[in-house]
């Protein structure tokens, strides 16, 4: 984007520009500053050095320009959008709010998703346009209060939003969870509170074809049962199902802590084998046609 004579003429006439590496110089002390988390990331400041605002990650030439324009502008910053709707408490100044944290990858989005829900009346919270926001929330916030809310709430938000668009969002954050308890990385839920919530994971599923086994992984795990868990993992059951299931229940086995090394090697190579013979076949078929 940047060597582009449209790019050039437009940032020299409205900006300073200059590029730092984190790693050198004046950089490990910007870095810090400005909490700059992934890269690229750009940052726009005021003569005096105070963040204006900022977006993360590259794009194309018309998607960086347009997204640079809305972030020159104080008035779209996450401060300013923040401030709009606390003196309104609009749903359309929420969502102006959230998109504006989200521009700028700010590590607050799904807290102030969080705190929105809780205050936003019944039929705002659960309105489409913070659906696009609550869902994504759901799956990243899978231990906090969030989840057990919409959980309390289902019925209306099915009424909102139709049960099925519901259903996926709460199934992905849950079964995000599980693999969580499995893979020992809960940070703020007791293991019985995740057991609990992972219980509703079957009423969410809406015939999900791998929703059965996650739940007696969930159990084999609890019970140390390494046998069951590798009977689980029949390369010709596993593969039988639909990609999306196959991906998440494989994801799943990997991430368990504390398995035999030979259950997942084993798995493995009992699936090369599955595809191998799969690959036979096709080309047994593709001999016999005319």
């Amino acid at each position: 984007v940047f060597p582009r004579e449209e790019a050039g003429s437009f940032f020299n006439a409205r900006l300073i520009n200059i590029r730092v590496d984190m790693e050198a110089g004046d950089g490990p002390a910007i870095k810090q500053r400005y909490r700059v988390r992934g890269y690229p990331t750009f940052l726009i400041l005021d003569p005096d050095g105070k963040e204006v605002n900022r977006f993360t990650g590259a794009r194309e030439f018309t998607a960086f320009m347009d997204i640079l324009e809305l972030s020159l502008d104080p008035a779209n910053s996450p401060a300013t959008t923040r401030a709009a709707y606390e003196e309104t408490r609009s749903l359309d100044n929420a969502i102006t709010y959230l998109k504006a944290l989200r521009r700028s990858s700010s590590e607050t989005l799904n807290d102030e998703v969080n705190r929105l829900h809780a205050a936003l009346p019944e039929h705002e919270r659960y309105s489409r346009d913070f659906w696009d926001f609550l869902a994504y929330a759901l799956r990243v916030d899978n231990e906090g209060e969030l989840v057990a809310r919409v959980l309390r709430e289902k019925l209306a938000a099915d009424r909102y939003l139709t049960r099925e668009r519901v259903d996926d969002a709460l199934y992905l954050a849950l079964f995000e969870l599980a693999k969580k308890y499995v893979g020992q990385t809960l940070e703020h839920a007791t293991e019985g509170e995740t057991l609990e919530r992972i219980n509703y994971l079957p009423l969410v599923s809406n015939g999900k074809q791998d929703a059965p086994r996650v739940m007696q992984l969930v159990k084999h795990y609890r019970e140390g049962n390494h046998e069951a868990i590798a009977a689980l993992f029949n390369a010709y059951h596993v593969n039988s199902l639909d990609a999306t299931a196959r991906y998440r229940l494989e994801s799943m086995l990997f991430a368990m802590k504390h398995l035999p090394p030979g259950i997942c090697r084993d798995y493995l190579e009992d699936k090369i084998k599955y595809l191998e013979a799969q690959v036979t076949y096709t080309r047994q078929r593709l001999e016999t046609m005319p």
